[in-house]
């Protein structure tokens, strides 16, 4: 038969970018967040100005994987310098939740933390869903149990583990886990 034309593609069109912008203090200290979200990649423009008297303001600049839920200024080592805690959600049906972690010094320089760890019993029946806040001097994390033969949408166990971390050292520590209905 005859050739048909072949039609341009249209460039398909970007999609809609989330914006998320909150002010933070902890200590005396301020943290200006600003997040853009776009497709499952979030770019976060944070402001740090130190309490230190002289201290210029700092910027921080990430790019991480996911959309920001919540971002936390504490100071959950009492050392009277902050952690700035962000908390993303990849775009999946799982929901899977991380927490970035970032220490500071008196001028306001930044040192990354790992993330708050979920390995051994912790992660049994762990299929995302995450939810994490910060108690006093505890980051905590909550997530629904699943059974193995549960469907992502359907956790039945009827469960949710909650993981409190302490900050030691620069790193967190498991302080506690339960079950609760």
């Amino acid at each position: 038969g005859p050739d048909a034309a072949a039609e341009p593609l249209a460039p398909a069109p970007a999609p809609p970018s989330i914006r998320h912008s909150v002010r933070l203090a902890s200590a005396g200290w301020g943290f200006d967040v600003d997040a853009a979200t776009t497709g499952d990649a979030t770019r976060v423009d944070v402001l740090v100005r130190p309490a230190t008297a002289g201290a210029a303001p700092k910027r921080l600049t990430l790019d991480l994987d996911g959309s920001l839920a919540e971002a936390f200024a504490t100071d959950l080592d009492g050392d009277a310098t902050p952690e700035l805690l962000l908390w993303t959600r990849d775009g999946g049906s799982s929901g899977e939740g991380q927490v970035r972690g970032w220490r500071f010094d008196v001028h306001g320089d930044a040192t990354a933390m790992p993330s708050p760890p979920l390995d051994g019993e912790a992660a049994i029946g762990w299929r995302g869903r995450d939810q994490f806040g910060v108690q006093g001097d505890a980051l905590v994390r909550s997530f629904p149990l699943y059974r193995d033969d549960d469907d992502n949408a359907h956790p039945s166990a009827g469960f949710v583990r909650v993981l409190r971390y302490r900050l030691e050292a620069g790193r967190w520590v498991v302080a506690d886990a339960s079950l609760e209905p």
